[in-house]
């Protein structure tokens, strides 16, 4: 899409994509991933209906490392004794804490997709500063805001869990801060604040399901008629809910923003990636050590918050390589959740993995990383492509192991699962044929093999 086209850009039908694959995405994270490389899921799930709708492609993966690194910060958070206060009570006090909890998981993420965005703006070692900011100052705030306690937003008195959110809050706000010194575009803090707007709307709006849910129990009898309300999973309704105002949210700061990132696209040069500096056989070789180096990494090293130092690790790597960095956002997102449906396959049937684990998933990783490495990826068919791999492995990783568990009932979740997918995939093919019809060059994935 360029500049002309995008005068009659199909807005509502954008949005609706943007939503829907994001509220998958996290529905997926809950269901197959957890923590922050679960949440790698959405991330990367909000970055590709993007791309495919802009038709951006020149350094692509560079963008979508950004959009599921960014995104999976928040994941760093605890909130299960959070959740717990809407239940427990004081229930302004759990919508308060979930509130605030989605606003910084919103702001902070909204900061680095919104540089994913903007990183041709900057120079390299103003890109490497910045990242290096967000990391100390996340790791400061950690140890001297949450770790003594200092606004608390578990439970203090029953097995008090390990809080990050205000080390998140000052390591996006630093970062946010840093670029506005630089003063080269505006387009991060659009990102920050309508992630911010709609990541509390999401999260703390997605807490009413909870007493909602007791309430419906309280009220409606098993015997009648309207008695399958009182299987709706509240849990899985604010996966979805939350998922679905972020999705808007960045959804809608990219459209506000779209001359400013379609402008950059058409003036910027590829980079010179360093990929291709290496013969075929060893490219495949670094993309399949890549996504169990770093998950290596991340579950090995005892240190809270582990993934920000990881995935500033991640994204210095696919900034120096755009190539790779496509391992980063998809090859290792998809290998993440196979882990995780590999482990509760092990659990459910009782099998002991042990130091297997590791071969495990270097096992895993290598069909995943030939096939990404061997697709072309000069045209908007790779994003669409991309989009149908997560979205659809993930929601038939997702019924398996709902199925293996017995969990396939109620029938909310996987209606959900699978409408959502239904939905995002027309759309996506939607955009696809738009992009053709407007002449867009590159479409082709034979043209693109070249």
């Amino acid at each position: 899409m360029n500049l002309q086209a995008s005068r009659s850009f199909p807005f509502f039908p954008y949005l609706t994509l943007c939503a829907v694959s994001m509220s998958l995405g996290w529905g997926l994270r809950g269901t197959i991933g957890g923590g922050p490389v679960g949440a790698m899921i959405p991330g990367v799930m909000i970055g590709l209906p993007i791309a495919l709708a802009f038709n951006l492609r020149k350094d692509l993966g560079v963008l979508l490392a950004f959009t599921t690194v960014g995104v999976a910060l928040g994941g760093q958070m605890t909130y299960g004794q959070t959740i717990g206060f809407t239940k427990t009570g004081p229930l302004w006090w759990g919508l308060w804490a979930m509130t605030l909890k989605g606003a910084v998981w919103g702001l902070t993420g909204g900061v680095v997709v919104g540089l994913g965005f903007m990183r041709r703006k900057y120079r390299m070692e103003e890109l490497l500063w910045g990242l290096l900011i967000l990391m100390a100052m996340t790791i400061c705030g950690r140890m001297l805001l949450d770790t003594p306690k200092i606004y608390y937003l578990s439970n203090r008195w029953v097995e008090p869990r390990e809080e990050v959110w205000l080390g998140l809050l000052l390591g996006g706000v630093s970062l946010q801060c840093y670029l506005l010194l630089l003063n080269r575009e505006k387009v991060t803090l659009n990102f920050a604040f309508w992630g911010m707007i709609c990541g509390a709307i999401g999260f703390g709006g997605g807490g009413l399901f909870f007493p909602l849910e007791d309430l419906i129990k309280e009220k409606i009898a098993v015997t009648s008629p309207m008695r399958y309300l009182r299987d709706l999973p509240a849990w899985k309704e604010m996966e979805f809910f939350f998922g679905l105002m972020l999705g808007i949210g960045y959804g809608l700061a990219a459209y506000l923003k779209r001359h400013e990132i379609l402008a950059l696209e058409e003036q910027s040069e590829a980079t010179v990636d360093t990929w291709d500096l290496f013969p075929g056989f060893v490219r495949y070789v670094l993309a399949i050590a890549i996504p169990p180096l770093a998950l290596w990494l991340h579950f090995t090293v005892r240190f809270h918050p582990m993934y920000t130092i990881t995935g500033t690790i991640l994204l210095l790597a696919a900034l120096g390589s755009p190539r790779a960095a496509f391992h980063v956002a998809v090859t290792m997102t998809i290998v993440a959740f196979f882990r995780d449906h590999a482990y509760a396959m092990a659990k459910q049937f009782h099998f002991e993995i042990g130091p297997g684990a590791w071969l495990m998933v270097f096992l895993l990783t290598i069909p995943v990383a030939i096939v990404i490495e061997a697709l072309p990826k000069r045209s908007s068919f790779f994003t669409f492509i991309a989009l149908m791999l997560v979205g659809w492995l993930g929601t038939l990783t997702a019924l398996d192991k709902m199925g293996i568990q017995g969990n396939l009932n109620p029938s909310f979740t996987v209606l959900v699962f699978v409408n959502e997918a239904v939905v995002m995939t027309l759309l996506a093919m939607a955009f696809q044929r738009w992009n053709r019809r407007r002449g867009v060059p590159g479409n082709s994935p034979a043209k693109s093999a070249a």
